[in-house]
């Protein structure tokens, strides 16, 4: 039991998951000096998201799966969001609640990503087979632009990752 202002020894860790997901698109160092990479907005979102995800009763979050955790809110918002610039990088990034992206009668959300001037879509989808997913909380996707084909489509490597960038930090409650 946690109770404020005193010291609970903890026998196991307590692992969590985020209610959001982290969506970041880059260019890469090898052509960040060649281009201006100045805005990136998505076009569809969830404007809330569940604190819970979808469970019955299992106990153990590192044993939750992308299936058992997708609980996503249907609040959607078809006004295009824009994305944080870390300044003085060419990186922008964004927290989104769970997105249903795919499905029957679900138009996937897309990421409006503006280089140069020119407007480029990137989608949340496998680019090996064209396959949509849903966007999913506790998941990091990160999307590194390569190559700019001159105005047609870029060039980019992606991974989705589980968000788990931090391993036993030291928490202090006020």
């Amino acid at each position: 039991q946690l109770a404020k202002g005193e010291l609970t020894k903890l026998t196991e860790p307590i692992y969590l998951l985020r209610a959001m997901a982290k969506v970041e698109v880059k260019l890469d160092a090898s052509i960040a000096e060649d281009f201006d990479l100045t805005s990136v907005l998505v076009d569809k979102y969830n404007s809330t998201g569940n604190v819970l995800p979808s469970y019955t009763t299992l106990q153990d979050t590192e044993l939750m799966n992308e299936q058992s955790v997708f609980n996503p809110n249907a609040s959607l918002v078809e006004n295009a969001l824009a994305f944080n610039e870390v300044e003085g990088e060419e990186t922008f990034f964004i927290y989104l609640p769970e997105y249903q992206n795919v499905g029957e009668d679900v138009t996937p959300a897309e990421m409006k990503v503006v280089i140069d001037g020119i407007e480029y879509n990137l989608h949340f989808k496998d680019y090996t087979d064209d396959s949509p997913f849903n966007i999913v909380r506790n998941h990091y996707y990160q999307y590194t632009i390569t190559g700019v084909n001159g105005g047609v489509e870029l060039e980019l490597n992606y991974q989705v990752e589980n968000w788990t960038d931090v391993k036993n930090p030291t928490i202090n409650f006020q």
